[in-house]
């Protein structure tokens, strides 16, 4: 993640900051860039969280927490040059924490509904705005991590190293986990027919090409890149984790309905 140059006003000078320099003058508790962090940070984290939840999360609060977490840990981050990739990984922690807290409010019904705010879509496209509506109803069923690999990944376009770090797991790792979150995402896509066809028409509209399948679907709403081929043996992974998913969501319904 590149740097860039960041301007504080004082008292009429400005002043060019660079990520390094900004990180040496939160290290110093300079209240300038507390205010600097937010303008210049702030976006980034902002359409993060909104990405990871969908239209209707709590942003600034999360967005807060975010900071609030950014200040006090920055004596952490080795390298001051880092700062986005830091930022990053703090933004998905609190992400998942929320997610991990929403899904425990839902199942003892401390929320009045479990359902997944609608997603905002540019324009009056109802077909475009129920997919989106779909596609985050399926992340909510996954696992915490695989959601938040996918997020990282594919609707933040971050690369396999930054996701990694990101979540602090080796290259290797990080890459297996994609593509197993991937496949897990993607098969649910397969099982619902009203999404898969959305995706499919605009994956042949985007490329001018052919649909080519649930890969060609999955990119259509977050730009996916080719998941890495699978042995037998981890498709067998990835069908008795199917089967472990299936049996925890009715296991989840059956205790709502004993409640």
């Amino acid at each position: 993640m590149a740097e860039s140059k960041l301007i504080i006003f004082d008292k009429g000078r400005r002043t060019a900051l660079d990520d390094t320099e900004l990180v040496a003058a939160l290290r110093a508790h300079d209240e300038r860039a507390y205010t600097a962090a937010w303008i210049e940070l702030g976006p980034m984290v902002r359409r993060l969280v909104t990405r990871f939840f969908g239209a209707g999360a709590d942003t600034p609060d999360l967005s807060q927490e975010v900071f609030l977490r950014l200040f006090r840990r920055i004596g952490e981050l080795r390298n001051p040059s880092g700062l986005r990739g830091f930022v990053v990984s703090i933004c998905l922690g609190v992400a998942r924490n929320e997610l991990r807290r929403v899904r425990v409010r839902r199942w003892v019904f401390l929320t009045p509904s479990g359902d997944l705010p609608d997603a905002p879509v540019a324009g009056p496209d109802l077909e475009a705005r129920e997919a989106l509506r779909r596609l985050y109803a399926i992340l909510d069923l996954v696992s915490v991590q695989d959601r938040s690999l996918f997020v990282a990944r594919f609707f933040e376009k971050m690369e396999i190293a930054e996701v990694a770090a990101a979540h602090g797991l080796s290259y290797g790792t990080a890459k297996r986990h994609v593509a197993r979150a991937t496949i897990r995402i993607n098969r649910r896509i397969e099982r619902d027919p009203l999404l898969a066809r959305y995706l499919d028409l605009a994956s042949a509209q985007r490329a001018d090409t052919p649909a080519r399948g649930t890969r060609a679907r999955a990119e259509v709403q977050a730009d996916l890149s080719a998941a890495e081929p699978m042995d037998d043996e981890m498709d067998d992974e990835m069908d008795d984790a199917d089967q472990g998913d299936a049996r925890d969501d009715s296991g989840v319904q059956d205790s709502k309905e004993k409640t």
